[in-house]
């Protein structure tokens, strides 16, 4: 199975752990594959050191680390197709790869359903399918 974690999901997994973590565990033991972009990490790097003040050096670890579990993708062209042109990068992946599943918490992302044939669903959603 392939998913890509929009950087709110993996925010959450970072810094408060629970069912965001269960599935960032689930791509650690590569259960699952996890698709990454270099603007999704910038962007947990980014709300990780402005709203928790996190260190310059943990930052870098988690950005080593980010790059070590997930698959990075190299972006292409970024599609117009969410109502925040700012997510639209999230989506931008499912152009490159191959993807089963995006995962977010972010209501402009759930709106669309899906992209390009790929459900996009939230963390109760996936591990309801993916845990039963």
């Amino acid at each position: 199975m392939k998913v890509v974690l929009d950087s709110n999901i993996l925010v959450s997994a970072i810094e408060f752990g629970g069912k965001p973590d269960k599935i960032l565990k689930h791509i650690i033991s590569r259960k699952v594959v996890g698709y990454i972009s270099e603007d999704i990490i910038n962007e947990v790097l980014r709300i990780l050191d402005r709203k928790f003040a996190y260190l310059p050096v943990r930052l870098v670890q988690i950005r080593n680390f980010l790059r070590a579990a997930f698959v990075v993708v190299i972006i292409g062209s970024i599609p117009r197709a969410s109502r925040d042109p700012k997510d639209d990068h999230i989506l931008a992946i499912t152009n490159e790869q191959k993807i089963d599943f995006i995962i977010t918490g972010d209501k402009d992302l759930l709106v669309l359903r899906q992209y390009r044939n790929v459900p996009i669903i939230t963390v109760n959603d996936f591990l309801q399918k993916y845990e039963t």
